[in-house]
């Protein structure tokens, strides 16, 4: 069917197993797009579009350098939505952990937090990540870091953990501390 339009929301259904949910959603059309079997053509165009970005990470000049990932990350999530290889998001999330890291204007940044907490979902051992972002003071004073690392250690049945990480979050005053 290269070449040929499906009709709308085909691609959508033919598909929708194999798409990674994104919380803020993705438009249907995009997502029709973005299933439908690449060209040689289209697929060239996204490679361009990724290695403008690439130039874009490398070369920015602003005062918000996360403002670039933040684009990035999300135009790979509409473009890639079956995820995988393809998409390189995992190797995306990792590099911008890295570059971000020691940076303080990041450190309690609530975007900087929801890159990290996509990666610990995409990792097989999350609370590794939920360790090392702890041990780093990254998203000390946010309730979501917490929320999320006890909700991995409810999952696995360990109540008593979670019960610890929900203190040790209130502990560090995170807000907004009813969620706590």
């Amino acid at each position: 069917m290269a070449g040929s339009q499906l009709p709308e929301d085909e691609a959508w259904e033919r598909d929708k197993e194999n798409v990674k949910l994104l919380r803020g959603g993705r438009p249907v059309e995009s997502l029709n797009l973005a299933l439908q079997a690449p060209e040689n053509n289209e697929m060239c165009v996204l490679l361009q579009k990724q290695r403008q970005f690439e130039l874009d990470l490398r070369f920015y000049d602003g005062d918000d350098p996360l403002s670039v990932w933040d684009r990035f990350i999300a135009w790979t999530e509409q473009m890639f939505p079956q995820g995988g290889k393809g998409s390189k998001l995992l190797e995306l999330l990792e590099r911008l952990l890295q570059t971000f890291v020691d940076d303080e204007r990041y450190r309690n940044s609530q975007r900087f937090l929801n890159h990290c907490l996509k990666l610990a979902s995409m990792m097989k051992e999350p609370l590794d990540v939920y360790s090392f972002l702890s041990n780093r003071g990254i998203g000390k004073t946010l309730a979501l870091l917490y929320i999320n690392w006890a909700q991995e250690y409810e999952a696995r049945g360990d109540m008593v953990k979670a019960d610890e990480v929900y203190r040790l979050g209130l502990q560090h005053h995170a807000q907004p501390l009813e969620l706590l």
